[in-house]
């Protein structure tokens, strides 16, 4: 839903990174993998704000996921052993 309400109202050329582990951002414990991934944000703002373009090979790693997939559905849904 949110990308195609930013495609409309952005309908030109337009970058958009999701992030699916958004909400380990707001957990203090989990710096350990945050942190770094918002190193490579702030790093994909600065090169689009000289270019007007992320690299392919930043932007794979800022897209790729923080920790394994089925951790995460673990931590999301309170399974965690």
């Amino acid at each position: 839903l949110f990308r195609s309400q930013f495609e409309r109202c952005f309908p030109n050329e337009h970058t958009i990174i999701t992030v699916p582990e958004s909400p380990m951002f707001n957990a203090p414990e989990a710096a350990v993998v945050t942190e770094p991934r918002l190193n490579l944000i702030r790093k994909a703002g600065r090169e689009y704000a000289e270019s007007g373009t992320i690299g392919e090979d930043l932007l794979k790693e800022i897209t790729s996921p923080m920790i394994p997939e089925e951790q995460y559905a673990q931590i999301v849904n309170g399974t965690v052993n």
